[in-house]
């Protein structure tokens, strides 16, 4: 009757309640900070799941939702994901963990990174209901130095256990390389 034209039009929004559970998150470049042991630039990513749910409407709506016609899973889980990471450095920075001490304090670490990242999904009307940090992976440069203090600590432990100094067996091994090369 009115050719699908009105001054009444309603629009209808369906959200999800629950909470959605396991959304994988991986950081996309190394996070960057100095290993409080050994002292030296570390280059690592990390990789978990996350689970989350809407509990604002209106602030979804108002701040993230705006004039699209449809949000799904994905493209929450990606503002989501790319929101993680600031939170997630400053969880290794403030943690003051060596290298090997990451993975026995992944729950510790994801706890803190989850109580970091609250206020960071508020204002879109989302709550991070469970955060876990899965996995870590060095970038190659870190891997060389890790190979680097592993070999020289394993040496200076077999130099121990043999009852001759780190120094003394150098000196050997510096001798024994100058003997191969007459």
């Amino acid at each position: 009757m009115q050719a699908f034209e009105s001054e009444h039009k309603v629009g209808l929004y369906f959200f999800k309640t629950t909470i959605i559970t396991d959304q994988k998150w991986g950081t996309k470049s190394p996070i960057k900070y100095i290993d409080p042991v050994y002292k030296f630039p570390v280059g690592m990513r990390a990789f978990g799941n996350f689970s989350f749910r809407i509990t604002d409407f209106s602030n979804l709506f108002v701040n993230y939702l705006g004039t699209q016609d449809a949000v799904d899973i994905e493209s929450l889980r990606t503002v989501i994901s790319d929101r993680i990471v600031a939170p997630l450095t400053d969880a290794f920075a403030e943690a003051g963990l060596g290298y090997n001490e990451i993975d026995k304090n992944r729950l510790e670490l994801s706890a803190k990174v989850q109580e970091a990242a609250r206020d960071d999904f508020t204002p879109f009307g989302l709550e991070l209901s469970d955060f876990r940090i899965e996995n870590t992976d060095f970038d190659d440069d870190t891997r060389e130095r890790i190979k680097t203090i592993a070999d020289t600590q394993a040496q200076a432990l077999a130099a121990s256990a043999a009852g001759v100094s780190y120094a003394d067996m150098q000196k050997l091994g510096a001798l024994r390389d100058a003997a191969k090369n007459e």
